[in-house]
């Protein structure tokens, strides 16, 4: 490789790694956080305490994994999901199967919509 190649790719290089470190400094700080990002489309959770929750359940798949729990404490905790798992489901206002035309319908006219403009 002659030394004018070599120059070339380290410039290159160096260039990629100024415009990543402007990008990472400049741009990206810019950006709402996921929480504002939530708070500014107006999302809602089910949960008051939604984050905490997951905080919790992350907690609690470690000390399983870790051996914490009882083989019966597991089978108990996984018997009480599904029955709640049912208790949503037979309350869930979505349809058995989803309405496949629908959807194509709706994703045809958005992207429509976002190409034209």
């Amino acid at each position: 490789m002659s030394l004018k190649k070599m120059l070339a790719l380290l410039v290159g290089g160096f260039v990629v790694v100024v415009v990543l470190g402007v990008y990472a400094l400049v741009v990206e700080p810019a950006r709402p956080t996921t929480e504002e990002a939530a708070k500014q489309r107006q999302l809602v959770f089910h949960y008051q305490d939604e984050q905490n929750r997951t905080l919790r359940d992350v907690a609690t798949k470690i000390e399983i994994k870790r051996g914490g729990w009882s083989l019966e404490r597991v089978q108990q905790e996984a018997n009480r999901l599904f029955k709640e798992l049912e208790y949503y489901k037979e309350r869930s206002t979505l349809p058995e199967r989803p309405d496949y035309h629908a959807i194509n319908v709706l994703s045809r006219h958005l992207l429509a919509r976002h190409y034209r403009g």
